[in-house]
């Protein structure tokens, strides 16, 4: 008895499907992590049983041989979510100091954003040190911490307490605390000597390279998210024009990017070839890719195109008929068994979503697929593989961005064959760069090309109806997926039982955005954990905007018809002496030296509301002469009526893109 063809030439579709659905069943389901070990019993005796002969299978039943494996790999898929669940406050003891290592640095309007990787927790006087994996969120001042810098600081963690949207983004990135921290309770022991400490370290010295250059600020910006994926120094407006013209993907390194990488390494090692034999530039190719996934960070879309890479050229060497869908879930495979919760990334999903799309819907699709007009038929993938990709793409975008581009696809199409030359052009100038020769003439040309594609963005974002703000039920875009998939095997297997199942699954995901209610959350504000200014963050519509209110004064400011005073210095003798003044929010930063009688005596507040910045003492000293039920927490958004405007007279509006 034989394993159908259709399954033995892409094995690891099925094994993917079932290590996600084990990750599914344990985030979502809720199956407890002892559900694994029967699974893994059930699938082993069975294969044991089936091996034996023990049983005359029928010929109908002969897939039956494939349920061990993917019993054993959904349990598979509950242990690695187990191992990698999010950790709770009980995990973090009081009167410890948390070590770790820096991830990432990200410097904002109002101080910085840290992403640490939680290590170790030493006790303060006694007692001892326990080694835990946890993912931090850590906002503090404007400090000198770069990614691979080893921290101590207090383990004063709090749990994402924010929007679902944001927690969704929080949880998919490993992240399972957030932190308000000073600067001076943040000290650096030393720096990491690992390999990603390393690329780290390369990456900054790339982007002072570009900055020191003959290019302009904004155009070395650019180059440093595309050839190293530092996009710290974009400025918010850009990201936002790129993403409404439909080009943000160049942004982010990707598939892309390394797809250029492996053409141009394979046209420079061509000489290699003189030895006898493409074994060894395969083998130098596939080394020099993954040392730029590990230059650029080891993001999913990078580690899915390399591995991929590796699938396709060990095929050549080995002289194998090699398939892509393999290889893309061999990729996902690899990524979801050391990082289980990137099933819930928007990268992750975006990119993987929109290469399966690709592979298995543009080429069929595309007219004229006879080698007879072979020419015309990759003419017409120009314009196909765009639009594949955002049908594949857009509901992910709904569900995690609300919001989806219409018009895609003309940057798209001048970008398919102007970025590889740009890329190309970029690469020679930052390795004329390191030889110390600085070539203006290459510059200008970077420049110009900068140029041009930024107004041309800008110019495209600027049309009414360049997007569409969309709220989507989590179903519908499992249904829609589901669709999909269907008619992806209707093109490839054949058969009318698929056309049925893909209309059913498309009439199922129309119904569900009919009959369910809008997931639209209420609009809120929050007081985000801002050291060097106080940030009272809006969220309305899957919009969030910052007001920000400057240090060391007495400042107002108006948000969602709710008047907010922020008081961070001691108060004038004439302040609230006549009149208190009224307010909804009174924040009180550590300048504020006074005490609460003359705060009672000042101001007229719904809620009294301690800033990031106040000490320990401060803070508890402040909630107990305010532990009335009429001060709210801090920690906890105040819904409000979704109201229009705010004065642009009396504050300052900052769009954020967290």
């Amino acid at each position: 008895m034989e394993i159908p063809p259709q399954l033995s030439r892409a094995p690891f579709v099925a094994y993917t499907g079932a290590l996600c659905g084990g990750i599914l069943l344990f985030y979502r389901v809720g199956l407890p992590a002892w559900s694994a070990i029967p699974a893994a019993a059930s699938g082993i005796l069975l294969w044991l049983v089936l091996a034996a002969g023990a049983w005359k299978i029928p010929y109908s039943l002969r897939d039956l041989r494939w349920l061990p494996p993917l019993l054993c790999f959904l349990a598979l898929g509950m242990a690695v979510a187990y191992v990698h669940q999010p950790l709770g406050e009980k995990d973090i003891p009081d009167g410890y100091i948390a070590r770790g290592v820096v991830r990432e640095s990200a410097y904002t309007s109002s101080g910085s954003r840290l992403t640490v990787d939680l290590l170790a927790l030493s006790p303060r006087r006694s007692g001892e040190g326990r080694a835990l994996r946890a993912g931090i969120c850590l906002y503090t001042d404007s400090v000198a911490l770069r990614p691979g810098d080893c921290i101590a600081f207090p383990a004063l963690l709090d749990l994402p307490e924010t929007s679902e949207d944001y927690g969704r983004f929080l949880f998919g990135r490993g992240i399972d605390f957030t932190a308000s921290l000073p600067a001076d309770l943040i000290a650096c022991t030393g720096r990491d000597s690992g390999i990603t400490a390393w690329a780290a370290t390369m990456r900054e010295r790339t982007a002072a390279l570009l900055q020191a250059s003959r290019l302009h600020s904004s155009s070395a910006s650019f180059l440093q998210a595309l050839l190293a994926g530092h996009r710290a120094g974009l400025e918010p407006d850009t990201r936002s024009a790129f993403a409404s013209a439909g080009i943000a993907h160049v942004l982010a390194v990707s598939g892309l990017h390394v797809g250029i990488l492996v053409v141009l390494l394979l046209v420079v090692l061509k000489p290699l070839d003189l030895t006898g034999s493409r074994m060894p530039r395969y083998l130098l190719v596939i080394l020099l890719v993954w040392a730029f996934a590990v230059f650029t960070g080891l993001g999913a879309p990078v580690v899915r195109a390399a591995v991929m890479t590796v699938c396709l050229l060990a095929g050549v060497m080995l002289q194998r008929p090699g398939s892509a869908v393999n290889s893309l879930c061999i990729a996902a495979f690899v990524i979801l068994l050391f990082s289980p919760r990137a099933l819930y990334d928007a990268g992750f999903l975006l990119s993987f979503g929109g290469t399966a799309g690709i592979i298995l819907l543009a080429s069929p699709l595309t007219p004229f697929p006879g080698r007879e007009r072979r020419r015309l038929h990759a003419m017409l993938l120009w314009v196909t593989v765009p639009c594949v990709a955002f049908l594949c793409s857009w509901v992910t975008s709904a569900i995690f961005f609300h919001s989806v581009s219409l018009l895609f696809l003309p940057l798209n199409l001048l970008l398919a064959p102007l970025l590889p030359c740009y890329v190309y052009t970029a690469l020679l100038y930052l390795l004329l760069l390191a030889c110390g020769c600085d070539s203006s003439w290459i510059a200008a040309v970077l420049d110009a090309g900068y140029s041009a594609l930024e107004d041309s963005a800008v110019a495209i974002s600027s049309l009414p109806g360049v997007s569409a703000g969309i709220w989507l039920p989590e179903a519908a875009g499992w249904f829609y997926l589901c669709g999909m998939i269907c008619f992806a095997c209707m093109l490839s297997l054949k058969g009318r039982r698929w056309i049925v199942a893909g209309v059913s699954f498309m009439a199922l995901a129309a119904a569900t955005v009919i009959l369910l209610p809008s997931p639209v959350p209420p609009a809120t504000l929050s007081l985000r954990g801002d050291m060097s200014a106080c940030a009272v963050v809006s969220d309305n519509r899957g919009e969030r905007k910052v007001l920000l209110m400057p240090r060391d004064t007495l400042a107002l400011g108006l948000l969602h018809g709710k008047t907010i005073i922020f008081l961070d210095t001691n108060i004038d003798a004439r302040v609230g002496r006549d009149a208190p003044l009224s307010c909804h929010w009174l924040i009180v930063g550590s300048g504020y030296k006074g005490g609460v009688a003359d705060l009672n005596l000042c101001f007229r507040a719904d809620s009294i509301l301690p800033h990031p910045s106040l000490s320990l003492d401060r803070r508890d000293e402040l909630n107990e002469a305010l532990s009335g039920p009429q001060h709210a927490s801090c920690r906890q958004p105040i819904e409000l009526p979704r109201k229009s405007g705010l004065p642009q007279a009396t504050t300052e509006l900052i769009q954020q893109n967290d």
